[in-house]
């Protein structure tokens, strides 16, 4: 059943889409034919009815869908708080379509009382769109988007990275040598997308702020700094990260251990 649960909660970023774009579709059809009267303004009236049905069975869905997501526990601090937002933003959504469909299927009151419902609806849909943007990529989701890892359609897998070394005396490059390790082991839990423990290390601004507990590092000391301690722990120690995926080789460790030792230096515009 917990396998379930997951697997439903996977599909949710998909689901959500279509009560977004059939309520949308179908109030704006409804407000159409309330314009346009006439014979073809009873078939998009019609049509803007089915479809505002099939996006309130679609709203039902992704709410299910979310909160399976939410308890996927990916989401702690700001990150849950904006998720909760979004969760019940949606049920408030989902609840005005049913109300438009009900007032259209009973004719309690004239017809465009339904249109204006959903209409108002697809607004609330629209909204919890924008929380769920914010519980996932951050406040900025419209203006600073989120690194896109995944290899692009038809490419196929990505070809694994080779292992990061710098030579001893050597000072630690961010570009170079640390944002390549932080791509390849741990932006899957820890970017605009999925912020593990409040954590996101895709942004300069966000690895400052640190996670739920607090800065990850502390500069000029890597034995004190959390992400440090982290990647040092046993492989199978709870808190050992990266939590999924291959371990981080050892000169990777050395690499961010360096890296801290000289200050964390992280260019402003990267």
């Amino acid at each position: 059943m917990e396998t379930l649960w997951i697997l439903i909660g996977r599909f949710h970023p998909v689901l959500v889409h279509f009560p977004i774009a059939l309520l949308t579709v179908g109030a704006g059809l409804r407000a159409w034919s309330a314009l346009r009267p006439g014979e073809a303004a009873e078939g998009h009236a019609r049509a803007g009815s089915t479809l505002m049905v099939l996006g309130v069975l679609g709203g039902v869905i992704a709410c299910v869908a979310g909160f399976a997501y939410a308890a996927d526990g990916q989401f702690r601090g700001d990150a849950l708080a904006a998720v909760e937002q979004h969760r019940n933003a949606a049920i408030i959504a989902t609840a005005l379509g049913l109300v438009a469909v009900i007032v259209d299927r009973v004719k309690a009151g004239p017809a465009p009382t339904a249109t204006v419902i959903a209409l108002v609806a697809a607004a609330a849909v629209g909204y919890a769109g924008h929380l769920g943007g914010v519980s996932v990529y951050g406040a900025d989701h419209y203006t600073v988007a989120p690194r896109d890892h995944a290899p692009a359609a038809g490419e196929g897998p990505a070809e694994p990275k080779p292992v990061a070394t710098v030579a001893p005396g050597e000072a630690v490059d961010f570009l170079r040598d640390v944002q390549p390790i932080f791509d390849t082991r741990c932006y899957r839990c820890h970017d605009g997308r999925k912020r593990k423990g409040g954590l996101r290390l895709d942004r300069k601004k966000y690895f400052l702020e640190g996670g739920d507990g607090g800065p990850s590092v502390i500069a000029g000391k890597p034995m004190a700094s959390k992400l440090f301690q982290m990647i040092n722990l046993p492989i199978d120690h709870e808190d050992y990260m990266p939590a999924k995926g291959d371990p981080i080789p050892q000169a990777e460790v050395d690499v961010i251990g360096r890296w801290i030792e000289q200050g964390a230096p992280w260019p402003d515009d990267a």
